[in-house]
C-alpha cells in the first residue's frame, strides 16, 4: 500500500508510542493489531484518539477499519469524525457549498413567488449558523439553536423540546430549517405547525436504516428507504394538519440528502 508508511507513522507517533506499546508491523494498515486490548465501548475518546481518527481518514483510511483498530463500532467513530469536521469547518466541505448556494436559490425562490420571508428558525445552527448572515442584511429575525453551548446561539436546548415549546407560544416562522446529523422526523409535527412559507430538511439516517429495515416502517411508512417515498410520507403527514408541502428540490450527498419545501394552507372546502 503505497501510504502504509504513514499509516505506521501515525499508529507509532500518535497512539503506540504514547501507551508504550512497541512499534507495529505489518503490510497493510488491516493487518495491524487493534491499539487498545480491552472493551472500551464506554470510555470517553481522549484528545489523542480523536486526532488519530482524523488523521488516518484524512489519509483515506475509512472509518470501518479505523474503528476496528480502536475497538469501537464504525457507527460510532463515523459520528465522532462528523463532529469533528464540523467543529473544524471542514466536514463535507463541498456539499456544505452547495447547500448553501441552494439555500440562497430556495430564499430567492420564495420572494420571487411574492412570498415575505422575514423570519427563519435554524433549530440546528451548528458552529456557523448560514441564516444569520441575512439578519442585518435583510433585516430578517433570525433564530438559532444548537445543543452545543459553545456555539454561538439564541437557545441551546433540544431541538425538538425548543420546536415544542414555540408552538406552544404560538410563534411561527417563515422559513424552518431541520437540519440534524439522523433524522428531523422528531421534530416534524410542532415544525409543520409554525412554517408559514418554507420547510427545509436534512436526513442523514439513510445508512442506518439500511442496515435495519424494520426502522424505515417504523420512522416513515415506508417499505424501503426510498427519498421520494419519504417526501411522500411528509406530504401526507402535513395534509393532517392542513399542510400542503410542494417539493422545490432534492439534494444527494451519499448517505445524506437534503429536502426544500415550499409550503401553503389547504383551503377549507364546505360541504354543504
Amino acid at each position: 500500500m503505497k501510504n502504509n508508511n504513514k499509516f505506521k507513522e501515525i499508529f507509532e507517533t500518535e497512539i503506540l508510542k504514547s501507551l508504550g506499546e512497541g512499534k507495529i508491523e505489518g503490510k497493510s494498515i488491516k493487518k495491524l493489531p487493534a491499539l487498545f486490548k480491552k472493551d472500551r465501548k464506554f470510555i470517553k475518546y481522549s484528545k489523542d484518539e480523536l486526532d488519530y481518527i482524523l488523521r488516518l481518514n484524512d489519509l483515506g483510511v475509512s472509518y470501518s477499519v479505523i474503528a476496528k483498530s480502536i475497538l469501537r463500532t464504525e457507527q460510532a467513530v463515523r459520528t465522532q469524525g462528523k463532529k469533528l469536521r464540523l467543529e473544524k469547518g471542514t466536514y463535507n466541505r463541498k456539499h456544505i457549498e452547495e447547500k448553501y448556494r441552494n439555500n440562497i436559490e430556495f430564499l430567492c425562490h420564495l420572494f420571487l413567488e411574492n412570498k415575505d420571508v422575514s423570519s427563519i428558525l435554524d433549530a440546528f445552527s451548528g458552529k456557523k449558523p448560514f441564516w444569520t448572515s441575512y439578519e442585518k442584511s435583510l433585516g430578517m429575525e433570525v433564530i438559532t439553536n444548537d445543543i452545543n453551548k459553545e456555539f454561538a446561539a439564541t437557545y441551546h436546548i433540544d431541538a425538538k423540546e425548543l420546536i415544542k415549546k414555540l408552538r406552544e407560544s404560538g410563534k411561527s416562522f417563515d422559513i424552518v430549517d431541520l437540519d440534524p446529523f439522523s433524522s428531523p422526523v422528531g421534530c416534524f409535527e410542532d415544525a409543520i405547525n409554525i412554517c408559514k412559507r418554507g420547510l427545509i430538511m436534512t436526513f442523514g439516517d439513510k445508512r442506518g436504516i439500511m442496515s435495519n429495515k424494520n426502522l424505515a416502517k417504523e420512522r416513515y411508512r415506508c417499505k424501503r428507504y426510498d427519498e421520494r417515498l419519504i417526501i411522500n410520507y411528509f406530504k401526507r403527514e402535513a395534509k393532517k394538519f392542513g399542510v400542503a408541502l410542494k417539493l422545490y428540490k432534492l439534494l444527494k450527498w451519499g448517505m445524506t440528502w437534503r429536502v426544500y419545501f415550499t409550503v401553503s394552507s389547504i383551503p377549507y372546502k364546505c360541504n354543504v
